[in-house]
């Protein structure tokens, strides 16, 4: 079965397995609609490993097609580089895809990095289901709205996707991730908890927040 990993670095540069209280709700959420497509999935959540780069390599097997990178502005950066080029060292044409906040306000810097084949822009539930599907097929990338890609050194941006329907989305794949290890599961009151992500956006219009263009 093919298979495709998605990797959530380090957000600080805490202790591995310390202070970490939300699961990567994103990627659970990119989770379930690549397993209900048909793909194997792996997430590394680099907060709760010591050594990304040697989890990264292990991680990969020969039914391998891509591997999704997500990443905001800042610390978490370095993380997502690092994993890239692991990944490119030991399987150079694996298709590196980047997303989150930093890659969609900033597709066309993220792209100049050697590191970087494709980006999903806004959320990733449809478009990045539909990128894989598409380069597993062989097909035309410029048909896949929401992304940005490198072709013949230029860069390309696709048309923009519309927001998905919350409601279709599907139930986030919370068995890919080792529930008990973080702390989220446990109210002031000590009964177990489960984080959920009921809606997108914003009703404010904060001047330095990046909602402003994400959502």
């Amino acid at each position: 079965m093919q298979n495709i990993i998605l990797i959530y670095p380090r957000v600080t540069p805490i202790t591995f397995g310390r202070n970490v209280n939300i699961m990567p709700l994103s990627l659970l959420a990119l989770g379930s609609a690549l397993e209900e497509a048909g793909f194997e999935v792996r997430i590394i959540d680099e907060r709760m490993i010591d050594r990304l780069t040697l989890t990264v390599r292990e991680a990969l097997t020969p039914e391998t097609v891509c591997v999704g990178i997500s990443t905001m502005t800042g610390y978490q950066i370095k993380g997502a580089l690092e994993a890239a080029c692991a990944m490119r060292r030991a399987k150079p044409d694996l298709l590196i895809v980047w997303g989150g906040v930093h890659p969609s306000l900033l597709p066309e810097q993220t792209l100049k990095n050697e590191l970087v084949d494709v980006v999903v822009i806004g959320p990733g539930e449809e478009t990045f289901l539909e990128l894989v599907r598409t380069f597993v097929a062989g097909g035309h990338l410029e048909r896949v709205r929401g992304i940005a890609f490198k072709q013949n050194g230029k860069t390309v941006i696709t048309e923009p996707r519309a927001h998905p329907d919350l409601n279709a989305i599907p139930f986030p794949a919370y068995h890919q991730v080792p529930f008990d290890n973080y702390g989220s599961h446990l109210s002031e009151d000590n009964e177990r908890t489960l984080p959920v992500m009921t809606s997108r956006g914003c009703p404010f219009r904060c001047g330095y927040c990046y909602n402003l263009a994400f959502n």
